[in-house]
């Protein structure tokens, strides 16, 4: 996948809305599944020359997650002209599979 970010390798967050709660924002990453689908992304930055696309590993986009705290989610356009086929991995929900996962294999270990 592509991600967006700025010369300094900061990745570009987009703040996402509802306009029928303005009071809730959500705060996101896209990640992207080509180069051109990256570049076409309509935003306020889309003529931003700091703004470029890094190709990323999902294995790395993902354990990057424990660290993003500024982050609720990241999504995963599968289609850039479909949105609503999109996947969204929430931060604090992949942190909590993963520790329940690992106090299950922990306490499972101790009983062999």
């Amino acid at each position: 996948y592509y991600l967006r970010q700025n010369l300094q390798n900061n990745l570009v967050l987009t703040i996402l809305g509802s306009d029928q709660h303005p009071e809730l924002e959500k705060r996101v990453i896209y990640a992207f599944p080509s180069l051109p689908s990256a570049q076409e992304f309509l935003d306020d930055r889309i003529n931003d020359p700091t703004v470029v696309a890094q190709q990323v590993p999902v294995s790395q986009i993902l354990f990057q997650m424990f660290t993003m705290k500024e982050v609720d989610s990241v999504i995963f356009v599968e289609k850039p002209d479909n949105f609503q086929e999109s996947k969204e991995i929430y931060c604090d929900k992949l942190k909590s599979a993963i520790n329940q996962n690992l106090a299950r294999v922990i306490n499972t270990s101790r009983m062999v």
